[in-house]
Protein backbone atom coordinates (compact mmCIF):
# COMPACT_ATOMS: atom_id res chain seq x y z
CA UNK A 1 0.00 0.00 0.00
CA UNK A 2 1.12 3.50 -0.76
CA UNK A 3 -0.44 6.79 0.33
CA UNK A 4 -1.48 8.88 -2.67
CA UNK A 5 -3.94 11.44 -3.85
CA UNK A 6 -6.67 9.60 -5.72
CA UNK A 7 -9.07 10.70 -8.46
CA UNK A 8 -12.10 8.62 -9.36
CA UNK A 9 -14.14 9.79 -12.34
CA UNK A 10 -17.27 8.18 -13.73
CA UNK A 11 -18.52 8.68 -17.29
CA UNK A 12 -22.12 9.84 -17.11
CA UNK A 13 -24.53 8.28 -19.58
CA UNK A 14 -22.46 5.18 -20.28
CA UNK A 15 -25.54 2.97 -20.02
CA UNK A 16 -27.26 5.03 -22.71
CA UNK A 17 -24.21 4.81 -24.96
CA UNK A 18 -24.33 1.03 -24.67
CA UNK A 19 -28.11 0.77 -25.12
CA UNK A 20 -28.66 3.33 -27.88
CA UNK A 21 -25.69 2.93 -30.23
CA UNK A 22 -24.82 0.10 -32.56
CA UNK A 23 -21.68 -1.89 -31.67
CA UNK A 24 -19.42 0.03 -34.08
CA UNK A 25 -20.51 3.38 -32.63
CA UNK A 26 -20.11 2.01 -29.09
CA UNK A 27 -16.52 1.10 -29.92
CA UNK A 28 -15.85 4.57 -31.29
CA UNK A 29 -17.17 6.23 -28.09
CA UNK A 30 -15.18 3.88 -25.84
CA UNK A 31 -12.03 4.56 -27.90
CA UNK A 32 -12.64 8.31 -27.44
CA UNK A 33 -12.75 7.81 -23.67
CA UNK A 34 -9.60 5.68 -23.71
CA UNK A 35 -7.77 8.29 -25.80
CA UNK A 36 -8.95 11.09 -23.50
CA UNK A 37 -7.66 9.28 -20.41
CA UNK A 38 -4.35 8.40 -22.09
CA UNK A 39 -3.83 12.01 -23.22
CA UNK A 40 -4.59 13.38 -19.74
CA UNK A 41 -2.35 10.90 -17.95
CA UNK A 42 0.50 11.69 -20.32
CA UNK A 43 -0.03 15.48 -20.18
CA UNK A 44 0.01 15.58 -16.38
CA UNK A 45 2.58 12.80 -15.89
CA UNK A 46 0.47 10.74 -13.48
CA UNK A 47 2.36 7.77 -12.04
CA UNK A 48 -0.68 5.50 -11.66
CA UNK A 49 -3.96 5.12 -13.51
CA UNK A 50 -6.50 2.53 -14.62
CA UNK A 51 -9.66 2.63 -16.66
CA UNK A 52 -12.20 0.02 -15.59
CA UNK A 53 -15.29 0.10 -17.81
CA UNK A 54 -16.50 3.71 -17.57
CA UNK A 55 -14.61 4.58 -14.37
CA UNK A 56 -11.22 6.28 -14.29
CA UNK A 57 -8.83 5.82 -11.37
CA UNK A 58 -5.73 8.01 -11.17
CA UNK A 59 -3.16 8.53 -8.46
CA UNK A 60 -0.53 11.12 -7.69
CA UNK A 61 2.16 11.49 -5.06
CA UNK A 62 1.26 12.91 -1.64
CA UNK A 63 2.90 16.28 -2.08
CA UNK A 64 1.99 19.71 -3.42
CA UNK A 65 3.05 18.81 -6.96
CA UNK A 66 1.02 15.58 -6.85
CA UNK A 67 -2.13 17.43 -5.81
CA UNK A 68 -1.56 20.05 -8.52
CA UNK A 69 -1.14 17.29 -11.11
CA UNK A 70 -4.34 15.54 -10.04
CA UNK A 71 -6.41 18.73 -9.87
CA UNK A 72 -5.13 19.71 -13.33
CA UNK A 73 -5.92 16.22 -14.62
CA UNK A 74 -9.46 16.36 -13.18
CA UNK A 75 -10.01 19.79 -14.73
CA UNK A 76 -8.68 18.57 -18.09
CA UNK A 77 -10.88 15.47 -17.99
CA UNK A 78 -13.94 17.56 -17.22
CA UNK A 79 -13.30 20.23 -19.87
CA UNK A 80 -12.19 17.86 -22.63
CA UNK A 81 -14.84 15.32 -21.66
CA UNK A 82 -17.60 17.91 -22.00
CA UNK A 83 -16.17 19.03 -25.35
CA UNK A 84 -16.32 15.41 -26.57
CA UNK A 85 -19.76 14.72 -25.06
CA UNK A 86 -18.13 12.50 -22.45
CA UNK A 87 -19.20 14.22 -19.21
CA UNK A 88 -17.50 13.06 -16.04
CA UNK A 89 -18.41 13.26 -12.40
CA UNK A 90 -15.44 12.80 -10.12
CA UNK A 91 -13.82 13.28 -6.75
CA UNK A 92 -10.35 13.51 -5.23
CA UNK A 93 -9.28 12.11 -1.88
CA UNK A 94 -6.09 11.01 -0.15
CA UNK A 95 -5.21 7.71 1.47
CA UNK A 96 -3.64 4.30 1.03
CA UNK A 97 -4.03 2.59 -2.31
CA UNK A 98 -2.91 -0.73 -3.76
CA UNK A 99 -2.46 -0.61 -7.54
CA UNK A 100 -2.86 -4.20 -8.67
CA UNK A 101 -3.12 -5.58 -12.19
CA UNK A 102 -6.90 -5.32 -12.54
CA UNK A 103 -8.13 -2.47 -10.34
CA UNK A 104 -6.92 -0.23 -7.56
CA UNK A 105 -7.97 -0.91 -3.98
CA UNK A 106 -7.97 1.02 -0.75
CA UNK A 107 -9.61 3.63 1.44
CA UNK A 108 -8.86 6.55 -0.93
CA UNK A 109 -10.57 4.71 -3.79
CA UNK A 110 -13.69 4.11 -1.70
CA UNK A 111 -13.80 7.69 -0.41
CA UNK A 112 -13.39 9.18 -3.90
CA UNK A 113 -15.92 6.80 -5.38
CA UNK A 114 -18.51 7.52 -2.67
CA UNK A 115 -18.04 11.29 -2.92
CA UNK A 116 -18.30 11.21 -6.72
CA UNK A 117 -21.47 9.11 -6.59
CA UNK A 118 -23.09 11.36 -3.99
CA UNK A 119 -22.85 14.38 -6.32
CA UNK A 120 -25.72 15.51 -8.49
CA UNK A 121 -23.86 17.35 -11.26
CA UNK A 122 -21.09 17.15 -13.83
CA UNK A 123 -17.99 18.14 -11.91
CA UNK A 124 -15.13 17.15 -9.63
CA UNK A 125 -14.88 17.82 -5.93
CA UNK A 126 -12.94 16.95 -2.81
CA UNK A 127 -12.86 17.86 0.85
CA UNK A 128 -11.05 21.10 1.65
CA UNK A 129 -9.06 19.51 4.49
CA UNK A 130 -6.72 17.53 2.25
CA UNK A 131 -3.01 18.35 2.66
CA UNK A 132 -1.62 21.15 0.46
CA UNK A 133 -5.10 22.45 -0.42
CA UNK A 134 -4.26 25.93 0.86
CA UNK A 135 -0.92 25.88 -1.00
CA UNK A 136 -2.52 25.38 -4.41
CA UNK A 137 -5.61 27.58 -3.95
CA UNK A 138 -6.07 29.51 -7.20
CA UNK A 139 -9.31 31.04 -8.44
CA UNK A 140 -8.62 29.74 -11.97
CA UNK A 141 -8.22 26.13 -10.79
CA UNK A 142 -10.34 25.45 -7.74
CA UNK A 143 -12.96 27.08 -5.59
CA UNK A 144 -15.05 26.37 -2.55
CA UNK A 145 -18.58 25.90 -3.76
CA UNK A 146 -21.62 24.09 -2.36
CA UNK A 147 -21.57 21.21 -4.81
CA UNK A 148 -25.04 19.76 -5.26
CA UNK A 149 -25.38 16.33 -3.77
CA UNK A 150 -28.17 13.83 -4.25
CA UNK A 151 -29.12 14.51 -0.62
CA UNK A 152 -28.50 18.24 -0.04
CA UNK A 153 -25.19 20.01 -0.56
CA UNK A 154 -21.85 20.45 1.17
CA UNK A 155 -19.27 23.19 0.73
CA UNK A 156 -16.50 21.19 -0.88
CA UNK A 157 -13.58 21.99 -3.13
CA UNK A 158 -14.43 21.94 -6.82
CA UNK A 159 -12.26 22.01 -9.90
CA UNK A 160 -12.98 25.17 -11.87
CA UNK A 161 -13.63 24.71 -15.58
CA UNK A 162 -13.10 27.01 -18.53
CA UNK A 163 -16.87 27.38 -18.84
CA UNK A 164 -17.15 28.71 -15.27
CA UNK A 165 -14.35 31.24 -15.86
CA UNK A 166 -16.02 32.52 -19.01
CA UNK A 167 -19.36 33.04 -17.29
CA UNK A 168 -18.02 34.71 -14.13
Amino acid sequence: MVEMYCYVGDLLGFKNIMLNLDPDEQSVRVDELINLVDAGVKKFDLPKHQLVSDTIFAGADCNKQGLEQLVSFAKYMMEEGIAKSLPLRGAISIGEIIWNKYMPLGKAIVESYNLANSQNWIGTSCRSDIPFFEDIWDFDKILVYPAPLKNGSLPILCCRTQELRQSS
